[in-house]
């Protein structure tokens, strides 16, 4: 998120690319998003799919993942709320 901070032409997607390679869970969302039928897009590198995307789709598949994983410990926030609330 810190790297996405910026605006949108400050975003260095080499260091964002590098960065999502080094997480699993991550690469294999962009890839997938890339690859669907809605991009289609044919490439198999990380640095071609964060360019092919753009920094706004980027941020979002991002930002998702950081939601989803505070809902995770679901007795952490059972007071709060649940992920079928939200």
């Amino acid at each position: 998120m810190t790297l996405l901070s910026k605006t949108d032409d400050e975003v260095d997607m080499t260091a964002v690319a590098k960065t999502l390679e080094m997480d699993a869970a991550m690469s294999a969302t962009v890839m997938r998003t890339c690859h669907s039928g809605f991009f289609g897009f044919q490439g198999s590198l990380m640095k071609q799919a964060v360019a092919f995307l753009g920094v706004a789709v980027i941020r979002q598949i991002v930002q998702s993942a950081v939601v989803v994983s505070m809902f995770e410990d679901e007795k952490e926030w059972e007071s709060k709320l649940s992920m079928q609330d939200l």
